[in-house]
Order: structure tokens, then sequence, then C-alpha cells
């Protein structure tokens, strides 16, 4: 899927730009876990205009995974993980820094809303 990364300098006037559609970076109050701002649900090229068109943005090729899914995309098809075992948290959240082009985290990991977001570069 095609979507909108922010770029790090985006200031509260470019926040305003997308309106309603910066919710989708908001992860309940506070910043999504990752290391780049990827929303949690795709932003269209037309909707990310005015971002866009002001140099806080661009668009990316990016993928959204539950924390199964992640884990097989970053160790391997049979790969398991406990989410709510902190240190495997930890290694899943640094092997995304290493094995994409950026990642964003929204929900609980372990929980049913858990979902990631995520640059891929293979």
């Amino acid at each position: 899927m095609e979507t909108l990364l922010i770029t790090p300098t985006i200031s509260d006037r470019d926040w305003d730009r997308l309106g309603e559609l910066a919710g989708y970076f908001d992860d309940n109050g506070g910043d999504p876990d990752g290391n780049c701002w990827l929303p949690i649900e795709p932003i269209t090229r037309a909707e990310a205009r005015p971002v866009l068109e002001a140099g806080k943005g661009g668009m990316v090729e990016a993928r959204m995974a539950n924390d199964e899914t992640m884990a097989h995309y970053l160790f391997g098809p049979t790969a398991t993980m406990d989410m709510h075992d902190e240190d495997q948290v930890q290694a899943m959240k640094d092997e995304a820094g290493v094995r994409t082009g950026g990642w964003a985290h929204y929900g609980a990991y372990g929980g049913a809303d858990s979902r990631w977001v995520f640059i891929p570069i293979d």
C-alpha cells in the first residue's frame, strides 16, 4: 500500500494541514512506538497533498502486520514471540530497526489491537 511518511521535523502547523488524518499517527494520546512517522491507516496522495506541498513528507510503499506476521517477517516463518515478554518485544523493535526502512507500532504488544506499519527493504 502507498501511504504518507511524515518527516521528523514536522511542526504543529504541518499537523494541522492533515486535519483529522493527523489522528492516524496518534497512539492513544502519545506518539506511536517506532523510528518513523507512518500512519495506522493508509493516507492517499490526494489526502497528503498539503503536507507533500509543504515538503514535510513523502509517499512510501508500506505494509501492515500483526505481531505474528511481523515476527515471521523479521525472524523467519517459524518464529514465535511472547509479546508479553519485554525482552522479546525489545528484540523485535531492534530487529525492525535493522530489517525495515522504518516502522511504527500501534496498540498493545501482544494485544488484539497490536498493529505494525513498516517499510519493507527486501
